[in-house]
């Protein structure tokens, strides 16, 4: 197989130029926990009228968002448990720049990021 220069550098390259990375942030670059803590229990409070730890909002991580809040709210019925988890998107859209907290060395990228999407 015969290496062909990027123009981008002086190394030899194997194929196409990378033009964009795909990774899971939350973990990786930022600490997302205090938003989904403030998020759920924005949520929890709004249609339970209570609130849980933050020790008990992370015993119920391992799904989705979704999943998470349509345990919590199923009881009160399809439409309302559907109201809750939209509810909770907006929580986490309207108040995650402020509730990010990046790693050390991650602030160069999280200035540049664009918002959070849904996936």
């Amino acid at each position: 197989m015969d290496a062909t220069r990027n123009s981008n550098s002086a190394y030899p390259s194997l194929g196409p130029t990378l033009k964009g990375v795909i990774f899971d942030m939350d973990g990786t670059l930022v600490s997302t926990l205090p938003l989904i803590v403030h998020c759920v229990n924005e949520i929890i409070e709004k249609y339970l009228g209570r609130t849980l730890t933050m020790e008990e909002v992370m015993a119920t991580f391992g799904p989705a968002a979704r999943e998470i809040i349509r345990r919590f709210t199923g009881q009160l019925g399809e439409a309302k448990s559907k109201a809750a988890i939209e509810d909770y998107y907006s929580c986490y859209r309207r108040s995650y720049r402020r509730g990010l907290s990046s790693f050390r060395g991650s602030k160069s990228f999280s200035g540049n990021y664009g918002g959070p999407r849904d996936g």
